[in-house]
């Protein structure tokens, strides 16, 4: 996908008819205070000069606009009132992770279900994945740097700092809205938050920052506190995915940089923590239900010359034998269509192996075990992955929030989450005063309870 400059944002939104990824190039260093208490800058000093973070540093976020944008333009009796929408993600995703839910509200915008006015979706690509930039370097966060230099690094992955990334954004972002309509000096601007996960943390971050963003509404998904209560004790799903995945660590550290250049090794090596990965994010219900037929026919077309596509004989070769002989013998038990176990392994993998092509441009040659073990945007999901160990909302927090949070708040989170248990959603939900709604699936409810997702978020944005 293109990049688009953020210079003069306000005038090529109006000529947007679909997904455009917009580059903020932000000086300023985060404003959240590191682990020792001293300043960011302070911070930065104890860093070697190759691992400053580069000043500006890019942000990147994904910009969309569903809803009748032209009824609205028209009505000159009121000022015009648009709704902006963000949505942040949780660890190690970016903003792809939404585009299936926004092409979802878009058609149901379009097919006059409902009424949302004219609404720009803003999805925010957290620091270190998707579009936006790793900052800080990576280097410190292996343990083979000074204990000086690597608390320097961890102290700038904060939730604090993420969220004064994404305030940086949104404040980009309202000024190019509130400059579409000139006729209009008073544009109304309504402002919702969605966060899935680490994104509920750094929203939550975001309303406590001084001076407090005006918001109309907010849906956190799959969040609680961050209590030790909260993580402890941890589900048993969770705990044979640690084990798993920890053995994994150990068999991929274990390989050379020769044997990787095997593909098939490598390939074997990412459909392992594919499958980690999707045992923690989906239940088993909607990994074995069947695939809609349009997703069958994209993987089984797949074209042969991508190479991406071409090394995943293995997984595309049961899907096609599945589905002939589904065609073939209909009326047999053993007959059985594409699961949608299969569809995220494929999708999963091959964009696995795109990453790991370009990982020896960016790994750190003084680790190279760890450049081996996770080439799956490691240091980016590292530095986020520490986020979220040092979240922790206090009960001074809570208090704030309490105030801050707007009257259109909600708390959705899947009924079988190994990552984020019900019990403490449902806990952070009363705490803070707002509904906590259960939906069908695991930690990933963006995918597997898409649809009533959309219709919450709906009710949401509609005035």
């Amino acid at each position: 996908m293109e990049y688009l400059e953020a210079k003069r944002l306000g005038k090529w939104i109006d000529n947007l008819q679909g997904p455009a990824c917009v580059r903020f190039y932000r000086r300023q260093i985060g404003r959240g205070a590191c682990a020792s208490g001293a300043s960011n800058d302070t911070c930065l000093q104890s860093l070697p000069q190759e691992r400053v973070p580069p000043d500006p540093y890019r942000l990147s976020a994904c910009i969309v606009k569903i809803g009748n944008w032209s009824e609205c333009a028209v009505d000159s009796g009121k000022p015009p009132a648009t709704s902006v929408v963000a949505f942040v993600p949780g660890v190690g995703a970016s903003h792809t992770m939404w585009l299936s839910l926004v092409e979802l509200l878009s058609e149901r915008c379009n097919g006059n279900r409902t009424s949302v006015g004219r609404t720009l979706v803003c999805l925010i690509d957290n620091r270190g994945t998707g579009g936006s930039e790793l900052y800080p370097p990576p280097a410190p966060i292996c343990r083979c740097v000074r204990a000086r230099e690597r608390k320097a690094n961890l102290s700038l992955w904060t939730a604090q700092a993420l969220a004064d990334d994404a305030r940086y954004v949104l404040e980009q972002v309202l000024g190019a809205t509130k400059a579409l309509d000139s006729t209009h000096a008073n544009t109304s601007i309504r402002l919702f938050l969605v966060g899935h996960s680490l994104g509920s943390a750094i929203l939550c971050h975001l309303l406590l920052t001084s001076p407090p963003l005006e918001v109309s509404g907010i849906m956190f998904l799959s969040m609680h506190q961050g209590r030790f209560r909260d993580w402890f004790p941890p589900s048993a799903r969770a705990v044979r995915a640690s084990v798993r995945y920890w053995l994994w660590w150990i068999r991929a550290a274990t390989i050379s940089t020769t044997a990787l250049q095997n593909e098939r090794k490598r390939l074997r090596l990412l459909t392992q923590r594919a499958a980690i990965d999707l045992s923690l994010h989906f239940s088993d219900a909607f990994l074995a239900s069947p695939l809609e037929p349009a997703a069958q026919r994209s993987l089984l077309h797949a074209p042969r010359t991508d190479p991406s596509a071409g090394e995943l004989h293995h997984i595309r070769r049961s899907a096609e034998t599945a589905t002939a002989t589904a065609s073939a013998l209909p009326k047999k038990r053993y007959s059985r269509p594409i699961r949608r176990h299969e569809w995220y392994l494929f999708n999963y993998t091959a964009e696995s192996l795109e990453r790991f092509r370009a990982w020896d441009e960016i790994a750190d040659v003084r680790h190279s075990s760890g450049r081996n073990a996770d080439p799956l945007n490691a240091y980016g999901s590292l530095g986020q992955l520490h986020a979220v160990q040092v979240y922790r909302l206090t009960r001074a927090d809570l208090e704030r929030l309490r105030v801050r949070i707007p009257e259109k708040a909600m708390l959705l989170y899947g009924r079988d989450d190994p990552l984020t248990r019900p019990r403490a959603c449902r806990a952070f939900a009363e705490a803070l005063g707002i509904p906590a709604i259960e939906l069908t699936g695991a930690h990933l409810i963006t995918e597997e309870s898409k649809i009533p997702l959309a219709q919450f978020l709906l009710d949401l944005v509609r005035a």
